[in-house]
């Protein structure tokens, strides 16, 4: 179930990357899009692919924000 919902929602990112990128054409505000939809296009892409951490190849948006805040614990903790 969760692969299916993760594909799913990588191969809507893609589309809409894709989609954007072509409307561009017409506005250049469709960009402002861009700039969020590829890097995560980018990002699901290689986390996908990736065999050494299997949080981020099951839920790459959250095992980042998981890893982020891993490394914020000292400054943290410090307080």
């Amino acid at each position: 179930m969760v692969e299916s919902i993760r594909t799913k929602l990588l191969w809507a990112v893609i589309v809409l990357a894709v989609v954007f990128a072509g409307l561009a054409l017409l506005s250049p505000w469709y960009l402002l899009a861009e700039i969020i939809l590829v890097p995560l296009a980018l990002l699901g892409i290689y986390d996908f692919f990736q065999k050494r951490h299997s949080i981020l190849r099951n839920f790459p948006l959250a095992g980042h924000l998981r890893f982020l805040l891993e490394d914020m614990g000292p400054e943290l903790h410090q307080y």
